[in-house]
């Protein structure tokens, strides 16, 4: 079975559309998206529609949880504050629906799925191969494959941390 993989919409309309595209014309057999179908962009309820009629499996991401207040707000800083109560106020019934539904994180045969990570599925990066070699191993036993949906960062910011950078939804295939 081949499966594609993605994350990260934050109602970005237009990329996941491109991303269904590439993975229409990839002839894969089940879509699983790993959370964020909300968040920052202007069209949270398209969105969703189309991640609910497309996505076999689909997972909360902190964005989706902080708009359904199971996350406090203060959590969310600057644009993705303003991003989440603006879609807090345009989220249809439909849409919130869906959302109230999802968990982050789920399991498959021979997967693990997080929007974080296995040591935390909400809010937790995997940035290096090293932590994800180091993170935990769910009921002792070797996972056969893991996917977490939080972008890593790619680049230093000027404080020498880490510095993430937002990407659309992509697409990782899985046979």
């Amino acid at each position: 079975m081949r499966i594609a993989v993605f994350s990260d919409v934050h109602a970005n309309l237009h990329a996941l559309e491109a991303v269904l595209a590439e993975i229409d014309a990839g002839g894969f057999d089940e879509l699983w998206c790993l959370g964020d179908v909300i968040g920052y962009g202007p069209r949270p309820n398209e969105c969703t529609t189309l991640v609910r009629e497309r996505a076999a499996l689909c997972l909360a991401g902190n964005h989706d949880l902080v708009v359904l207040g199971k996350i406090p707000m203060i959590a969310f800083a600057d644009d993705a504050g303003v991003a989440a109560r603006w879609t807090q106020s345009i989220l249809d019934d439909d849409a919130r629906a869906f959302l109230e539904t999802l968990e982050p994180l789920a399991k498959r045969p021979g997967a693990e799925l997080f929007h974080g990570s296995p040591r935390d599925p909400v809010w937790d990066y995997m940035l290096t191969e090293e932590r994800r070699a180091r993170a935990p191993r769910r009921q002792g036993r070797r996972r056969a494959a893991a996917r977490s949906g939080r972008p890593a960062p790619h680049r230093e910011s000027r404080f020498g941390r880490p510095a993430a950078r937002r990407r659309p939804a992509r697409c990782v295939a899985r046979d």
